[in-house]
């Protein structure tokens, strides 16, 4: 819709953009015109029409990488160019004074927010739009060429990563390519695809991106393994990702996993808490996919979320910082049984993306709490090992606990008194 919009907007000032048709190729030929004036500007444009299809390499590289600061969007500049320029003899690096004009121009081409280096185009959308039409006119070997260079940050090979994810439900074919470079660098690239990113997806999404890197990395070792024992580490790990992800997928299935004529035990309770935990991974992959758009590094970061918390008191009188966040998304019992917590975490997860969390999502959440509290409450105490918390740990204890029902209110009322500031 969003798109749509800005499409439709674009083609009333200006009729040629309609002849686009399609509303993401109206707002990719505005960026282009946008790319070429800023190139015009700074002295680049011979550059970019001597080497056609660099300059959308470029900004495919800005929106895919990212950088935190010079020396990194430099790095990224270079990882770029040498993608771009695939086949020059070994040593024909990029020439050093190309790739600080190009990074100063990105920097003006898309401002950085959050004390970020660069940047990004945006909608997200767009961005995937743009990666992928690099990425097929490099016949599929772009996104595997930059993600196995080494010069790059661990965080941007992570970015990378989490950008084409996104982008897989719109863009499958990034995602096969980001597969095919994981299964090709697995020292590297696999226990960032398969955990990192993968944690930040939805199920149903990380489900379908493992899968599809356990395919690659099985398939590339049947085809060529120059290290067998590189490969086999690599499938196990890609196997134990997949059991780890069906464990969680099982786990939010359903409220009680333990039939009520069972003595459950406490790995039974920690299994049931994987409910409660996966939900408010979505939550926060819902505020870090924000901080992607935007540009914001910190966007949905232990401490930001912290800070949301604090700020939109949406726990009344406990004390919450980013190690109690952290230790929750760590799956903590304790914490992941304080009900004001986990809500508390949840709302400021979707006040971040700018999102409402509706009543049903709440109640949802509030209920797989609810069943965590109830299965420990059944556990017998053991000799062997210690009882799980029966009760909210010591955050919750030190704060309020409001009814569901008064909570909800609360939340809309502060939802309808921001909707009403932003109307105003």
């Amino acid at each position: 819709m969003h798109v749509t919009a800005l499409a439709d907007v674009l083609a009333e000032e200006n009729p040629a953009f309609a002849e686009y048709g399609d509303p993401i190729n109206v707002l990719l030929a505005h960026e282009e015109r946008y790319w070429h004036r800023i190139a015009r500007a700074r002295g680049l444009d011979d550059v970019f029409r001597r080497q056609p299809g660099l300059l959308p390499a470029m900004v495919a590289t800005q929106s895919l990488l990212g950088a935190g600061d010079r020396t990194s969007a430099r790095a990224a500049i270079t990882a770029g160019l040498e993608a771009h320029h695939r086949g020059l003899p070994e040593g024909s690096g990029p020439d050093a004074q190309l790739v600080d004009a190009v990074e100063a121009m990105l920097t003006v081409l898309y401002p950085p927010a959050g004390g970020a280096r660069w940047g990004t185009i945006g909608p997200g959308l767009l961005a995937g739009e743009v990666i992928s039409e690099v990425e097929k006119v490099s016949d599929h070997q772009f996104i595997a060429d930059v993600l196995q260079n080494p010069a790059l940050e661990e965080q941007q090979l992570r970015q990378g990563l989490t950008v084409i994810s996104r982008a897989a439900d719109e863009q499958p074919v990034l995602a096969a390519s980001a597969a095919r470079a994981v299964a090709s660098a697995p020292a590297i690239l696999l226990p960032l695809a398969t955990h990192d990113v993968a944690d930040q997806l939805g199920t149903g999404a990380a489900l379908q991106w493992i899968t599809q890197i356990k395919s690659a990395v099985e398939d590339r070792a049947r085809r060529s393994s120059p290290d067998p024992a590189l490969s086999r580490w690599a499938t196990d790990m890609a196997d134990h990702a997949l059991s780890r992800l069906h464990t969680r997928t099982a786990a939010a299935a359903a409220i009680t996993r333990t039939p009520p004529s069972a003595q459950p035990n406490c790995e039974d309770v920690e299994g049931e808490a994987q409910n409660v935990l996966s939900l408010l991974q979505d939550a926060r992959s819902q505020a870090i996919q924000h901080g992607l758009n935007s540009g914001s590094d910190s966007c949905g970061s232990y401490r930001h979320i912290a800070d949301v918390i604090v700020q939109l008191s949406w726990v009344n009188g406990a004390n919450i910082d980013a190690a109690v966040v952290e230790s929750t998304f760590q799956g903590r019992l304790k914490h992941l049984m304080d009900k004001p917590l986990v809500l508390g975490i949840a709302n400021a997860c979707y006040s971040i993306a700018g999102q409402p969390f509706d009543d049903q999502s709440t109640r949802a959440l509030a209920s797989a709490v609810d069943g965590v509290i109830a299965l420990a409450r059944r556990v017998r105490p053991s000799p062997s090992g210690p009882r799980p918390p029966t009760r909210g740990g010591p955050v919750g204890s030190g704060g309020s606990y409001l009814s569901l029902d008064d909570f909800l209110r609360l939340q809309r009322d502060r939802y309808g008194s921001r909707s009403d500031d932003q109307n105003s």
